[in-house]
């Protein structure tokens, strides 16, 4: 599986890239929103995406409303990384389209289990959307 860090601070990415390549995870990052957009339209792959969420230009939760329009919104599964923890806050994360939140403490049990739980996610999307595509040919076959 593989994982795209999104945070502006260096050391965070640096940290983070490095446990998560130790557990297994094909890893790539970025300083920003914007590269980060510019990669998740070249990876043709599911994956998770670890979004920090105040950075500049293109926020968190503006990068996950990008990701959750997309037609193939299924193949990703956001997590913001966030100091925020307001029930506000975490509203507006999940009407953008995250679907779970990281503490900017770094627990790095808690990450691991958000990766796992992010992996099997995308595991049985990508189940339902071959299985809906095959229904969708078999209904074209027939009709």
């Amino acid at each position: 599986m593989r994982v795209l860090i999104v945070d502006d601070d260096p050391v965070t990415r640096v940290v983070m890239e490095s446990r998560i390549l130790k557990w297994g995870y094909e890893v790539s990052a970025a300083a920003d929103g914007e590269p980060a957009w510019v990669m998740v339209g070249e990876i043709n792959e599911p994956l998770v995406v670890i979004v920090d969420w105040m950075m500049p230009g293109l926020t968190g939760p503006q990068f996950c409303q990008r990701v959750y329009n997309r037609t193939d919104a299924y193949r990703f599964y956001l997590i913001l990384f966030t100091s925020k923890n307001d029930r506000d806050d975490q509203t507006v994360g999940i009407v953008a389209g995250a679907d779970a939140f990281l503490s900017k403490s770094l627990d790095f049990a808690k990450l691991r289990h958000q990766l796992e739980t992010g992996t099997r996610v995308l595991e049985r999307r990508a189940e339902e959307e071959a299985a809906a595509r095959a229904e969708r040919q078999a209904q074209r076959s027939a009709g």
